[in-house]
This record gives structure tokens, sequence and C-alpha cells, in this order.
């Protein structure tokens, strides 16, 4: 199953930062989507549950993050990864994931992740990055 969303808005996206979320898991997407939302000057522009699905969405929205978790429906985040990073290089990807190993954190940062945080510890961390962004967005 495929599944990919893009949010579409009455308001302008051109000055909020635009996030599209990465995660099969429904309720983690849920609430990301429902954290984020809740930042000033911040949109989530897509989600998806696939590596297809992910890189066909994030190719048509062009966010500015991606929060991407490890383990999709047909592939992995490292795969979207690898494909995305060098297309939209200015994309900042935080991978969001349950497996925290070292060796996955030095395998996606290779890959171009920002940033490497735990599901079960990190969330807010995330929403703190993304803040942070959208602060260095409006002072440009």
């Amino acid at each position: 199953m495929h599944r990919v969303s893009i949010m579409h808005s009455m308001e302008t996206t051109a000055n909020r930062t635009k996030v599209f979320i990465v995660d099969d898991s429904v309720v983690i997407r849920e609430r990301l989507v429902e954290m984020i939302q809740g930042l000033p000057e911040t949109q989530v522009v897509g989600e998806a549950v696939s590596a297809t699905d992910a890189v066909s969405g994030i190719l048509h929205t062009h966010p500015d993050c991606v929060v991407l978790d490890l383990q999709l429906q047909n592939s992995s985040g490292l795969a979207v990864l690898r494909e995305i990073h060098p297309i939209l290089p200015d994309v900042v990807f935080m991978v969001l994931t349950n497996h925290g190993s070292t060796q996955h954190s030095r395998l996606c940062m290779a890959a171009g992740a920002q940033y490497f945080f735990d599901k079960s510890a990190d969330v807010e961390q995330v929403l703190d990055v993304i803040a942070g962004i959208a602060t260095k967005r409006r002072c440009h």
C-alpha cells in the first residue's frame, strides 16, 4: 500500500517553514503533525509511509525540512536520504527512529542527515530544531 499525502492550505507557504514527515506509523505521523502545526510559522506540507512515496512527495513539495524514519514499508529512510539529499542538498534531514545505534547514526550522517534522534526520547528536540529553522528563515 502506498500513501503519500500532500497538504494543501489556503494560507501561503512562502513565509512558513515547510516540513515533510516520513513514517510508516500513523500514530507517530499524527502526533508529529499535531506538534509541528503548533509551531509558529511552520507547516506540514506532506506525509508518506513508504520510501517510494517519500521520494515522490519530497520532490513535489520541496520542503525545508524532512523528519524521516529509518524503517519504512518498502525500503528504508536511509535509501530515501541517499536518493534525495544529492538532489535537494539544502533540505534539513532529521532522522527520527527506534533504531538508534551508532552505526545507523554514522550511515545517516554520511548520507546527508544533519540530525539523528531516538523516537522514545528526543521528539522535543525535533521540535526545537524545526523552530530554529523557522527562526533562521525569518531572520534572512
